[in-house]
């Protein structure tokens, strides 16, 4: 499956809905081990922890509370 880049605008920030257009329909492995499709009826919860220097850190809402 060949995976294209969505261009955007360069802007200081994403907004919610740039954040959207650029999950919805792709299917994430996210850190928790679990999967989540953005815009799927029964998806995960998607739960973006941001630890500092740049890192991410992604989790369902099953692992995250």
């Amino acid at each position: 499956m060949k995976m294209e880049t969505l261009q955007i605008a360069p802007k200081a920030y994403l907004t919610t809905q740039d954040l959207k257009v650029l999950l919805v329909g792709n299917k994430i492995q996210l850190d928790c081990g679990h999967t989540a499709t953005p815009g799927h009826n029964l998806s995960n919860t998607i739960i973006i922890y941001s630890e500092g220097g740049g890192r991410i850190k992604t989790c369902c809402h099953d692992c995250g509370y």
